[in-house]
């Protein structure tokens, strides 16, 4: 393990390193987009799907919500969740003339307002869902087809699965500063003028010493002071 450590070390320590990583981050970034906001499938098996573990409680708190707000509206309109009737309270809602389109707007507006609210979606987003509602309601105009085209648009599973990806994205870009800022640390602790063996090595007993509080840390040189900021770290 120790070695794996210190090839990983070694790797980040090549140049164009850092900026490689933030390319493909970016690239990633661009490219994801959530399809089923409901469940994932991780080595086989289908698994409910979570926002990143490193989101806040709240966000992870509201995304359960919008969640369960999709599922009511488009797959189970008693809002049984996990129960999968198929059929939500949108498209029974559709069913009826002229106040079904409005009662429609205001069901799917309730995602919006929990997203907006508790996780602070920005403009942009809010315009693609409003946009996504529009669409619901003209397609839903057509006595009894226009509940059938509903009923197959799924409006809130499609707003869900762009808060989805919105969280995704926004977490990923948050890592990567803080990866940023990090590094950048470790180069003003360690010195952008230290040869590149002794910068490995200086980092490598750096994460040791934090693991092993009760070990000194070994440099020649200046390792008095940089013993006792890794004991103010810890």
């Amino acid at each position: 393990m120790n070695q794996i450590d210190t090839y990983a070390n070694k790797l980040e320590g090549l140049p164009g390193y850092g900026l490689a990583i933030d390319w493909i981050n970016d690239k990633l970034g661009d490219h994801f987009e959530t399809k089923d906001p409901f469940y994932v499938e991780i080595n086989g098996k289908r698994k409910k799907r979570k926002v990143p573990e490193t989101c806040t409680k709240e966000t992870q708190k509201a995304w359960k919500k919008i969640k369960k707000r999709a599922w009511l509206d488009d797959r189970n309109f008693f809002g049984c969740y996990p129960i999968d009737l198929g059929f939500g309270l949108a498209p029974l809602l559709s069913l009826l003339p002229v106040i079904g389109q409005i009662l429609m707007w205001a069901t799917h507006m309730r995602l919006i307002t929990i997203a907006t609210q508790q996780m602070h979606i920005p403009n942009s987003l809010q315009a693609k869902m409003h946009a996504n509602i529009v669409f619901d309601i003209l397609i839903s105009l057509p006595p009894i087809i226009g509940s059938l085209f509903t009923w197959l648009n799924a409006c809130s599973t499609r707003n869900a699965a762009l808060v989805h990806t919105y969280i995704v994205k926004e977490e990923l870009k948050r890592q990567t500063q803080f990866e940023k800022i990090e590094n950048q640390f470790a180069n003003e602790q360690f010195g952008y003028h230290q040869p590149q063996q002794e910068r490995f090595n200086d980092r490598i007993n750096y994460k040791e010493r934090l693991a092993k509080p009760e070990q000194s840390y070994q440099r020649s040189g200046d390792s008095s002071s940089r013993s006792k900021h890794a004991d103010s770290l810890v």
